[in-house]
């Protein structure tokens, strides 16, 4: 399951970031939406990345190579990212606290009904 939408913290990224180039944002930010929606690791071959980023040319696929470099990490399962991990996390936590809550709720309504 993918999320339908992420946190995003600008001053985080504004310090975390400064330095790259707008195509490098572009990179980057595509990345990151595909990682969120997905909830699971980047592909492991920069092929497969540059199609996520729609990358054709010699300066876009570069710039997704420097992202992928710089800002995730290649392991196993493809290129991992510490930060949206941590975020994903915390999300999922509280959508199963919402679930179980939501599910609570309900029961109790239907007992109420049911001894009516």
């Amino acid at each position: 399951m993918g999320l339908p939408w992420y946190a995003f913290y600008p001053g985080d990224y504004a310090k975390d970031t400064a330095d790259l180039s707008l195509i490098d944002h572009g990179a980057y930010r595509l990345l990151l939406d595909f990682y969120y929606s997905t909830c699971n690791f980047l592909p492991d071959t920069y092929d497969s990345n540059y199609r996520i980023c729609k990358a054709y040319t010699a300066e876009e696929k570069k710039a997704v190579r420097k992202i992928l470099q710089k800002y995730f990490i290649k392991n196993g399962g493809g290129f991992s990212h510490l930060r949206a991990d941590i975020e994903i996390n915390k999300q999922m936590e509280k959508h199963a606290k919402a679930s179980q809550k939501a599910a609570a709720a309900a029961k109790a309504k239907w007992e109420k009904e049911r001894n009516k």
